[in-house]
């Protein structure tokens, strides 16, 4: 079942899950077929699953859509890369190929790339779980014939995600991780800066999602370079639909100063200087 709202097609689905793949401890890729919420996807947008018919959990997940499934140049699925925190992602580790989803989607504003110049490049910035929606990005990036520098950051080598997916893709992305088991030791934030000051008067625009503190931080590398940031916060929802406003964030207002803004409809992707930390 599909439907507009706010000018967007939204599909409503019982979705079949292809393959469940553990990836690294506690964190998992779900594979599901779907044309019609891959084919309508922008990157950075999310879905809503409802995991158990029953009522326990009650509420949905919100979880980014992490990557498209091609064949013969279509969209015929995607997938979710997320980790385990509680029962209802528990609950979603154990589903196994052809049991079934409730799946609404795609939701959500995603990155904007229709203003990006020729010859500007594209940076994207990851760290832990906050990777899961830049592979999606890295793919319609390249689709539009741009060359991304990849910063992939995590706690662990054990916790770095989706490496070998973006080098399947033909990056090499630059990594650290806090304990330099993998990579250059420290944070990514300090990886990224290392590269702007070596590449001044670069050309480009920064794409991140990761905790807020790195968010912060990218943002802020990203107005001293004078280059723009989009970030995708990572934010509990409750509805996902915006009607809850339990997803609130403060945002730059040129009227009052400020106003809320919902990262389930208005989000999850913002403009790094917008966002009041």
């Amino acid at each position: 079942m599909g439907f507009q709202l706010l000018e967007k097609k939204i599909y409503h689905l019982s979705l079949s899950v292809q393959k469940q793949k553990s990836v690294a401890p506690g964190y998992w890729v779900l594979s599901l077929q779907s044309p019609q919420i891959s084919s309508a996807a922008a990157p950075g947008q999310f879905v809503l699953l409802k995991i158990d018919k029953n009522f326990d959990p009650l509420l949905p997940r919100a979880m980014s859509i992490h990557s498209i499934i091609r064949a013969d140049n279509y969209r015929i699925g995607f997938t979710i890369l997320y980790k385990v925190v509680g029962k209802g992602t528990r609950l979603l580790s154990e589903k196994r190929s052809g049991e079934s989803l409730a799946v609404l989607g795609p939701l959500g504003t995603g990155f904007k790339l229709s203003h990006i110049a020729s010859g500007y490049e594209p940076i994207i910035v990851g760290g832990g779980i906050g990777i899961a929606p830049l592979l999606f990005l890295a793919q319609e990036l390249m689709e539009r014939s741009y060359t991304p520098t990849v910063f992939l950051g995590a706690n662990s080598q054990e916790e770095l995600l989706a490496l070998d997916e973006f080098e399947s893709l033909g990056f090499t992305p630059k990594v650290s991780t806090e304990d330099g088991s993998k990579g250059v030791k420290g944070m990514v934030t300090d990886l990224l800066g290392s590269y702007l000051e070596d590449s001044k008067g670069l050309q480009a625009e920064i794409f991140a999602c990761g905790p807020a503190p790195m968010l912060e931080k990218a943002a802020s590398l990203a107005k001293s370079y004078k280059l723009n940031s989009q970030l995708s916060l990572e934010q509990r929802m409750a509805c996902g639909l915006g009607a809850c406003l339990g997803c609130v964030v403060k945002i730059k207002n040129k009227n009052s100063g400020h106003s809320y803004q919902r990262v389930c409809t208005e989000g999850p992707v913002f403009n790094g200087e917008d966002i009041i930390w």
